[in-house]
C-alpha cells in the first residue's frame, strides 16, 4: 500500500511534460565482460519485469546488437551483420510468462553495433503503455531480418561467468514447442525502463459480475478474439474483459478467450479457456454453460456426391469442418452436431466432421453424450469418441 501512495504522490508533483524517469534498471551497475544470448529470424527473447511506479512507459534501453560474422578464407577482421529488431511491451500470463499474443505497444529499429561493453540502444514507443505499480509486464524482442541479434545478460543459461539476479522477473526465450516459452535457465537480460509518471493513467471501468442464465464475462488471453453480441449481426474485436448476454457468439479461430460464469452457489464463479473455433454461449438454470459450435461451411466441405463416394475409413480421416478446444474445469459443455462433451477438469477438443462429431481428450476426462444414440460414455486422457450421423 505504501508503494501505491508514493507513486500517486510522484505523479502529482512531477510537472506535465517532464522527462521520463528511470524505473526498473538491471543491472544496477556496469557489467563489463558479460556476453548474452543470440537468436535468429522468427525467434524471440523476453524479459519480464515488475513496474515500480505507475505512469506511462514510453522508452526502454536494451543492450542489443547485430551478430558477429567472420569472413571465410581471408584474414579480414570480423564484422557486424545489421539486424532488424522489433521490441514490444506485452502482458504476462498467470504463470508469469510473457504473453506473446498480447502486444500493448511496439517499435522497431535496425541494429548495426555489436553488443560488447559499449552503449545500449534506446527504443521509444510512439504509443506509451499505461503501467501500474506492482504489475508484471514483458519486454519482447523479435528478429525480423535474415541476420541474428544478441541481447546481453547474465545467468548460466545466457552467458558464462557472469551471474546476477533480477528479482522482479525472469528471462525467457522461444523453444521448439510451437507457441511455447521456457525460462532462460534462471538468467536475466539487461534492460532499463522509463516511465512518465506525470501523465494520468486512464481509469479502467469495472466489469460486471456474471449473472446465472443471463450473462457471462469474456476476456481475450492470446491472439485475436471476436465477439458478436446477442441481438447484433456484426463481429467486433474483443480487447478487454466484458460482460455479454447469453446467446452471444465468439470467434476464437485466431486466439484464446477466458470465459467466466456464475454458478448455482451464490458468489461462486467458474472459468475455462476456449480456442480454435466459433461458438454460441448459453447457460441453463442448473449452471451448465453450453458452447455450441458454430460457423463452418458444410455445404462446401461436404458435397453430397463426394460424401457418397467416400468409404467409412475416408470419412473418419477427413478434416474437421469446425472445431473448438477447451481447457478448464467446472460445469462447461461443448456441443457439436452429433455429440456433446461435459468437462470434468480437462483439456479436450470437439470437432464436427461431415458425418460425425469427434471428442478427443488430452488431459482429464469428459462425459460424452452421443446424441443420435442417446448414449453416454466417459472418455479419458489420450482417447477419443466418435458419434456418427444416423
Amino acid at each position: 500500500m505504501t508503494a501505491v501512495v508514493t507513486a500517486i504522490s510522484l505523479a502529482r508533483t512531477t510537472g506535465v511534460g517532464a522527462e521520463p524517469v528511470p524505473d526498473q534498471t538491471y543491472p544496477s551497475q556496469a557489467s563489463a565482460g558479460c556476453a548474452g544470448l543470440s537468436f535468429g529470424p522468427n525467434e524471440w527473447a523476453a524479459q519480464t519485469f515488475t513496474a515500480g511506479v505507475s505512469g506511462n512507459l514510453n522508452r526502454v534501453v536494451l543492450p542489443l546488437g547485430g551478430s558477429l560474422y567472420f569472413p571465410v578464407g581471408s584474414n579480414a577482421p570480423a564484422g557486424i551483420l545489421p539486424a532488424q529488431a522489433v521490441v514490444s511491451i506485452n502482458r504476462v500470463n498467470a504463470n508469469g510468462e510473457p504473453d506473446i499474443g498480447t502486444v500493448l505497444t511496439s517499435t522497431s529499429q535496425t541494429l548495426s553495433n555489436a553488443t560488447g561493453d559499449g552503449p545500449s540502444t534506446a527504443f521509444s514507443f510512439s504509443q506509451p503503455v499505461a503501467v501500474v505499480v506492482g504489475t508484471a509486464y514483458a519486454i519482447v524482442v523479435t528478429v525480423t531480418s535474415d541476420s541474428g541479434i544478441t541481447w546481453r545478460g547474465d545467468g548460466a543459461g545466457l552467458t558464462g561467468g557472469c551471474q546476477g539476479t533480477y528479482t522482479g522477473g525472469s528471462g525467457f526465450r522461444k523453444v521448439s514447442v510451437p507457441g511455447g516459452t521456457a525460462p532462460a535457465a534462471g538468467g536475466d537480460f539487461f534492460f532499463q525502463t522509463f516511465v512518465d509518471s506525470a501523465l494520468p493513467i486512464p481509469p479502467v471501468p469495472p466489469v460486471p459480475a456474471p449473472e446465472l442464465r443471463a450473462t457471462v464475462v469474456v476476456k481475450p488471453t492470446t491472439g485475436t478474439v471476436l465477439v458478436r453480441r446477442r441481438g447484433t449481426t456484426r463481429f467486433v474485436r474483443l480487447t478487454a474483459g466484458i460482460s455479454v448476454r447469453s446467446g452471444s457468439e465468439l470467434d476464437t479461430t485466431k486466439g484464446t478467450v477466458r470465459l467466466l460464469s456464475a454458478t448455482t452457489r451464490e458468489g461462486i464463479t467458474q472459468f475455462a479457456d476456449f480456442a480454435g473455433g466459433r461458438f454460441v454461449v448459453t447457460q441453463s438454470g442448473d449452471g451448465i454453460v453450453d458452447l455450441r459450435l458454430s460457423g463452418g461451411d458444410f455445404e462446401a466441405s461436404c458435397p453430397p456426391a463426394r460424401a457418397r463416394a467416400l468409404s467409412a475409413a475416408q470419412k473418419k480421416s477427413s478434416a474437421p469442418v469446425r472445431k473448438l478446444w477447451g481447457n478448464g474445469k467446472g460445469r462447461f459443455r461443448t456441443t457439436g452436431r452429433y455429440a456433446s462433451a461435459a468437462v470434468r477438469g480437462t483439456v479436450w477438443l470437439t470437432a464436427d466432421l461431415c458425418d460425425s462429431t469427434v471428442v478427443t481428450v488430452r488431459r482429464g476426462r469428459v462425459m460424452v453424450i452421443d446424441i443420435p444414440k442417446r448414449h453416454r460414455v466417459i472418455v479419458t486422457s489420450g482417447h477419443s469418441y466418435t458419434a456418427v450421423k444416423p
